[in-house]
């Protein structure tokens, strides 16, 4: 089976039969939910009774995988056995051997999806399911691949966006799917009835001032100024962000600085650097101050304290009112020293 791009996985389901395992990897949250999304869909339908899914969250004993996955669909009914495991970078770590056996002879009714953090293709695990089922590309988009993101979800909504707004729209949010979706829904209704969207209404409906604030909130956190942070989260709710689409765009910003770090040390030019990162060079120039005094461990902790955030908001329900309590928490340890 080919590895795929995330972008191209709903053409690649519809052209191809299931395959036994699916192996979605890469730094973008917002690609491997659409991804798992896309998959669910299309490997556990409605129109197939017999399909279940089973989640699980933490490491799995490797027994409740592998027994699921060769059990036959419920009462003999038409359907899949679909297990996900969220951790797949542990579980391929403690049972890569027993993966790749599994997929040498699978299950003709079980399908297996891992997320990973990273591929590496040289393992057994990794061999076995480039081989009989789909590694799925789920790392950050360039820039013009978000551009043509961009057009595609427009026309999907019934709307043109022309070349320029697209750009306008990238450049001020950058090539992240769960920003980029919710600007675009708030661009379909302020251009309602018109068909078109242009870069007249990008700069009205005010995306250039929400990535100032989104960039000031990066530039509080690196700082560990959190009355400013604070107060940049709070008006970034009050302008109707959700809190996933916060939490994104601020994990984004902390990877991008590390990246740009890591790549400063390394020894590379501004131009180099934005190449590697598929970011305009004007980007760099604009980090390049805030990652000279940050050492490796702020930047894992902080990445650890915002996947673990965003896990928390899609598994747990918040109150009405409880908002402010949780952003001000996670603001509080984003911002220590």
């Amino acid at each position: 089976m080919p590895k795929v791009k995330a972008l191209a996985l709903e053409e690649h389901l519809a052209e191809r039969a299931p395959a036994p395992a699916y192996a979605l990897h890469g730094d973008d949250e917002a690609l491997i939910s659409r991804s798992l999304s896309l998959l669910l869909h299309a490997l556990a339908p409605e129109s197939e009774p017999g399909s279940t899914v089973r989640t699980f969250p933490q490491t799995p004993e490797p027994a409740a995988v592998f027994d699921e996955l060769r059990t036959i669909p419920f009462m003999g009914m038409e359907g899949r056995r679909v297990v996900v495991v969220e951790d797949g970078d542990s579980f391929l770590k403690q049972n890569g051997d027993r993966a790749a056996a599994y997929l040498d002879r699978p299950s003709e009714s079980g399908v297996l999806i891992l997320r990973l953090t990273r591929a590496d293709f040289r393992t057994k695990a990794m061999k076995a399911i480039a081989s009989a089922g789909v590694a799925v590309d789920c790392s950050r988009l360039r820039w013009r691949e978000a551009q043509r993101w961009v057009r595609s979800h427009a026309g999907e909504m019934g709307k043109k966006i022309t070349p320029q707004a697209a750009s306008a729209l990238v450049e001020a949010l950058g090539p992240n799917l769960a920003a980029l979706g919710n600007e675009l829904d708030k661009l379909a209704l302020f251009c309602e009835p018109e068909d078109t969207v242009d870069v007249q209404a990008v700069e009205a409906v005010g995306v250039r001032g929400r990535e100032q604030s989104i960039f000031e909130l990066g530039t509080a956190v690196t700082q560990g100024e959190r009355s400013r942070a604070l107060e940049l989260c709070e008006e970034l709710l009050q302008r109707g962000e959700a809190l996933e689409a916060v939490i994104a765009v601020l994990a984004r910003q902390v990877r991008n600085l590390w990246q740009i770090k890591r790549l400063k040390d390394d020894g590379a030019s501004q131009n180099q650097i934005a190449g590697k990162l598929g970011v305009p060079p004007f980007v760099v120039r604009r980090d390049l101050p805030a990652v000279g005094r940050l050492s490796e461990r702020w930047f894992s902790r902080r990445l650890r304290l915002l996947s673990d955030a965003d896990y928390e908001l899609k598994t747990a329900s918040l109150r009405t009112g409880e908002e402010r309590v949780w952003v001000e928490s996670l603001v509080a340890r984003l911002c220590e020293t």
